[in-house]
């Protein structure tokens, strides 16, 4: 059962089924935290939501914002989805955020209301998943969510999507303890046997295995570039001048623009290297 809050997950009409990558994820449901961590263009979130839109547990989706990086913001979103899950989590902590100032301090007792709610009503598994992470990222989210995961009740398991690292102290401890399954670039990205049945359903054409072996090889198994190369119809050919278009224009949409001015500026002074000029 899907229960979705602010933006809603990737649409899942054409998604291409991955047997080896939702082996994967079968782990998630053994551990209270999953964290999906790779570059844009991998198929991060589509993984997610395809997996879970084949279990009959109920689970709640939050893609978050950089206004989500202030505490009182990403609290207020972490609130609507949890009660998504279930009409009676959440008052209490609605009420503690509704209180003028003090956000900083009041934030524990929030995380408490939240957690309390969850072991009364939460009666069966259900998952939550905090999308795109990296943007709401800051110290202050960064300890609300840990000491939610250190609280929250087994029956609820977190999945955190992003495109940075979580440099947590308590991330070592929760891998000791095997509570923690981490998702990386070198899972998500395509073998030659998938890029076989992605141009087969997606395009329509079949590759040899030696072809999809380039190709895998070529992109890195990168499903953006894949997917450009299928829709220039160079399956056969491998990387075009239009897909390599295609993938600068993404590229200059999904990241360069995503950056802050001075982190532009200076990708665009870095970008071109100088060559000393030596006499012949």
């Amino acid at each position: 059962m899907v229960v979705r809050t602010k933006l809603t997950p990737p649409r899942l009409d054409r998604v291409i089924k991955r047997p080896r990558l939702f082996q994967i994820l079968e782990g998630w449901r053994h551990c209270p935290l999953l964290v999906v961590k790779a570059e844009p263009g991998y198929g991060k979130s589509v993984a997610v939501a395809s997996f879970l839109a084949e279990l009959p547990q109920r689970w709640a989706w939050c893609s978050l914002a950089e206004t989500e990086s202030e505490p009182l913001s990403f609290l207020d979103h972490l609130v609507a989805a949890l009660h998504t899950l279930h009409p009676a989590i959440g008052e209490k902590a609605r009420g503690l955020l509704a209180q003028e100032g003090g956000i900083r301090h009041l934030w524990p007792s929030v995380v408490t209301a939240l957690v309390n709610d969850l072991a009364d009503h939460l009666h069966e598994e259900a998952f939550l998943v905090l999308d795109d992470y990296h943007l709401a990222s800051c110290p202050e989210v960064d300890a609300i969510v840990q000491r939610f995961i250190e609280y929250m009740p087994p029956q609820l398991h977190l999945a955190l999507i992003t495109r940075h690292a979580l440099h947590w102290p308590a991330l070592a401890r929760w891998r000791a303890y095997g509570e923690v399954l981490e998702i990386t670039q070198k899972e998500l990205a395509f073998l030659p046997s998938e890029v076989i049945v992605l141009f087969q359903e997606r395009f329509g054409m079949e590759l040899s295995d030696e072809e999809a072996a380039s190709l895998a090889q070529e992109t890195e198994g990168w499903i953006i570039a894949l997917q450009l190369v299928g829709v220039g119809g160079a399956g056969r050919r491998g990387f075009g001048a239009r897909s390599l278009q295609e993938i600068f224009s993404y590229l200059v949409a999904e990241v360069l623009e995503r950056e802050p001015a001075e982190i532009r500026a200076l990708l665009m002074r870095t970008s071109v290297l100088r060559y000393p000029h030596t006499a012949i």
